[in-house]
């Protein structure tokens, strides 16, 4: 695994990321072409990956996608083999419990 930054432009209105998108749908091929996974899990909610899904899924790779409701495109959930929605996932599970009698103490 190796991560890779993107680059971001000064605009008007503040800063935007470039490159990102482009390396993701790269990297998704490549590894496909190398066999290195099974399946993909993209995590974005960008249509423009509709088809590198595609591509892949006729390489016999399944690809699995999540994001925010408010973030999804339709034909990326749909050319996915599964849609798995953030929305839906019980976030407060993922809170630690502080050990019993921590309560009180600075740092707990």
């Amino acid at each position: 695994m190796a991560v890779r930054l993107g680059r971001l432009e000064r605009r008007a209105d503040g800063f935007v990321e470039k490159g990102v998108d482009i390396q993701i749908a790269i990297d998704i091929l490549r590894l496909a072409y190398a066999d290195a996974y099974d399946v993909a899990v993209l995590v974005s909610g960008d249509g423009d990956f509709a088809e590198v899904v595609r591509v892949v899924q006729d390489m016999g790779k399944q690809v699995e996608n999540t994001t925010f409701h408010a973030l999804s495109s339709h034909r990326l959930a749909q050319q996915a083999d599964r849609f798995y929605p953030l929305d839906d996932f019980p976030w407060e599970r993922l809170r630690a419990n502080p050990p019993p009698g921590a309560r009180g103490r600075v740092g707990a």
